[in-house]
């Protein structure tokens, strides 16, 4: 068995505007943001491979077996973004925080995936002990193709509530930093900072 994950390289787009972002959140199911409207959001996608191969194990002129040799899965967190709206100045102290703030989101996600991993790595390693082959016609030309999909949806079947559980667990912790405390921390911050260095402030609108 082989189990891979994977980060991909995680990129910074500051071209969205604050109704484009909108648009993203609203459309990513694994993103949801507490806040009606989002200047800031961190975005991935979380596709999961299982491929099975296998051998042909002929029982009698009427059945076979289809045996796993080898099972691969990956799970990953693919195309990493962080998106700040364009109408944020650059140079200002809450473009800064947003930035932070959707680093540390990122930075959750892998940390949640990181925790994980051992944990598919039980339930998948478990799943192939327990269904060790399928049963098969031995006349059906098709057999060994409809065997390797039966193992496929077995592990699938297996590994979906680990899924399930991840998901929970990566929102839970998420929702951690989204919160009127946290916003307020943040402003305070630039609220603050801009207090003692006047010459600094950047009047703006989101």
């Amino acid at each position: 068995m082989i189990i891979k994950s994977s980060y991909g390289r995680l990129v910074h787009d500051l071209s969205k505007s604050k109704a484009e972002i909108n648009a993203i959140h609203n459309k990513n199911p694994h993103v949801k943001e507490p806040r009606n409207t989002v200047v800031g959001l961190a975005s991935f996608r979380m596709p999961t491979r299982i491929k099975v191969s296998g051998q042909r194990r002929k029982i009698n002129e009427t059945y076979s077996c289809i045996l796993p040799t080898k099972v691969e899965i990956e799970i990953g967190l693919n195309d990493p973004v962080i998106y700040v709206a364009k109408e944020y100045p650059r140079q200002s102290c809450g473009f800064s925080q947003v930035i932070r703030h959707e680093q540390t989101h990122q930075r959750i996600n892998l940390l949640t995936l990181e925790y994980f991993m051992p944990i598919f790595d039980k339930a998948l390693r478990k799943a192939i002990y327990d269904v060790r082959a399928v049963k098969v016609y031995t006349k059906d030309n098709n057999n060994f193709k409809k065997g390797l999909s039966k193992l496929n949806e077995y592990y699938y079947a297996r590994l979906t509530p680990i899924l399930e559980e991840f998901e929970k667990a990566r929102a839970k912790e998420q929702q951690k930093l989204d919160n009127i405390t946290s916003y307020r921390r943040d402003w305070e911050i630039c609220n603050e900072f801009e207090k003692e260095h006047p010459e600094k402030k950047i009047p703006y609108k989101i």
